[in-house]
């Protein structure tokens, strides 16, 4: 845990409280993975949808012995390989079944990851369902995600256009509502459904699924890309090979004559395989964890940048990603060359009313539950004595760095549940500082990126708060920075519904500090 700074002793665009100590950036590192992790569950399940028929109800739990087979049971197993070592196994099942009276169709997934963090090994688990039935089309779901003894559960129907719930973290239950057309479900919709002859060189369809994220309908694209014969599941199987572009990122797949998923290669260095039932067992049993932190740090050419810089210069190249986000603080200079430069805010007080595209970042969401009451007592509390609204994003900012003990987390935070641990990495941090934010009427949002690492000789993956004061401002409550240092890079910003994106920077980033100040 890093010591808590004298009240003198803070500076904009300086680091403190020990700055950059026993906590490591790379932390986020995690996260990357683990909402990748969410990601491939989602993608995995809607393969349960395709050529389903009669079986009998089936239920299981992913752990250290699967179930006995049942006969005519359509079910799959999936390992999770980072090179040739088994990280984790994905097990589906798909079945009809009918509730409130309606003939239905039930995809069931389940899985394990296992990962190690600076040595420390660590678990996650993932597990859902979804229900359909058409005319008129009616889906429920419930999905949830346990990791360090922390568990985030969420449930839900969509009907007549609208997704309805609840979602279960912290010990605490909060409602949601959002648009949602159930029969974006439908299997016979699906053109995964097609046979894989449709998939010919070259021709394309769209892929509609869910994203568990933020539980609205996603479009993708898949291509046919020609066949190809692979050993899988004991034997060697003729496959159609396909891409699937989804959210700037490509994945290529090798499917089955029954549209069954034999092999995945993500853009983020993971390969899913199918499995035979003994396979996945042995999976289970040789499962080590993968080290993340070392494989995923960014080590710039260049001159070396240092803690506490004001200024940037840097060269991003990122092959296939979507471009770098602008603002106040990350401005282009030329062809893949950025300057960051964090500026303080532009007003100490808000203006009135907000800007409309700006009211929307002041508003709860399904994590960030600005609106809760003991959100918006401790808001209260330490904003009371405030002079303005930067005086308010100062002490709020300092209140979250010298309340939270500085751990590497592998979960899916909420504010709730950060307000309950007091511990955590630089999304813990981030979370319950855009809550309280929010919650003390100032717009505030995630930004998502890179920040350099003294210990790690590199950039790591991390997350921090931006609040508008005038334009964007950022700031570390990780760090304890009032106003974060230049050598944070931001990747993308905004909510849960914007973290897939991530998947597209993956691997791809190559970093050449020019200058820095």
């Amino acid at each position: 845990m890093t010591q808590r700074p004298p009240a003198n002793n803070r500076s904009a665009g300086k680091a403190t409280g020990g700055g950059r100590g026993p906590y490591n950036p790379a932390g986020v590192t995690v996260r990357r993975y683990l909402r990748a992790a969410v990601v491939i569950a989602a993608f995995i399940g809607s393969w349960g949808w395709l050529g389903w028929r009669q079986h009998r109800r089936f239920e299981a739990d992913l752990g250290p012995r699967f179930a006995r087979a049942v006969p005519g049971l359509r079910e799959s197993f999936l390992g999770v390989y980072a090179g040739d070592d088994p990280i984790g196994v994905l097990y589906s099942t798909v079945e009809p079944e009918t509730r409130h009276g309606r003939v239905g169709v039930t995809a069931r997934l389940t899985g394990h990851l296992w990962l190690r963090l600076f040595d420390a090994p660590t678990s996650l688990r993932i597990g859902g369902q979804v229900w359909y039935a058409p005319n008129p089309p009616v889906a429920e779901l419930h999905g949830h995600l346990e990791a360090e003894h922390q568990r985030l559960a969420v449930r839900g129907r969509a009907e007549g256009g609208t997704l309805e719930g609840e979602i279960e973290s912290a010990g605490q239950t909060m409602g949601f509502r959002v648009p949602f057309d159930a029969a974006q479900l439908d299997a016979s919709a699906l053109p995964l459904a097609l046979p894989t002859a449709a998939l010919e060189p070259g021709r394309e369809v769209q892929v509609r699924t869910l994203d568990p994220l933020s539980l609205r309908p996603q479009v993708a694209h898949l291509r046919g890309l020609g066949s190809e014969e692979i050993e899988v599941l004991g034997a060697v199987r003729s496959a159609c090979l396909a891409e699937l572009d989804s959210q700037g990122a490509t994945y290529r797949l090798w499917i089955g004559e029954d549209g069954e998923l034999l092999q995945a290669r993500t853009p983020f260095g993971l390969t899913l395989r199918a499995l035979t039932r003994d396979e996945a067992r042995k999976a289970l049993r040789q499962g080590a964890p993968m080290d993340l932190v070392a494989t995923t740090i960014v080590t710039p050419r260049g001159v070396p940048p240092h803690t506490g810089a004001t200024r940037l210069l840097v060269r991003v190249s990122a092959a296939q990603a979507p471009p770098l986000p602008a603002d106040e603080n990350q401005v282009p200079a030329d062809s893949n060359l950025w300057i960051i430069a964090p500026k303080p805010p532009a007003a100490r007080t808000l203006p009135t009313p907000l800007p409309t595209e700006i009211a929307a970042f002041a508003q709860p969401e399904l994590l960030v539950q600005s609106d809760h009451p003991r959100i918006r007592a401790l808001a209260a509390e330490i904003t009371h004595a405030a002079a303005d609204d930067w005086d308010r994003v100062l002490r709020i900012n300092r209140w979250v760095h010298e309340h939270l003990a500085k751990r590497l987390v592998a979960s899916l935070p909420s504010a709730l549940a950060v307000l309950d641990a007091r511990e955590g990495d630089c999304n813990e941090h981030t979370v319950l500082a855009v809550a309280l934010l929010r919650a003390a009427g100032l717009p505030a949002r995630t930004a998502i990126g890179m920040v350099w690492s003294e210990e790690a000789g590199g950039f790591g993956y991390h997350a921090w708060p931006e609040v508008w004061l005038g334009h964007w401002v950022w700031t570390d409550p990780t760090y304890g920075q009032d106003v974060a240092d230049a050598t944070h890079l931001k990747l993308l910003a905004g909510g849960v519904e914007r973290w897939p994106e991530l998947v597209a920077f993956l691997g791809r980033i190559e970093l050449e500090v020019k200058e820095v100040r």
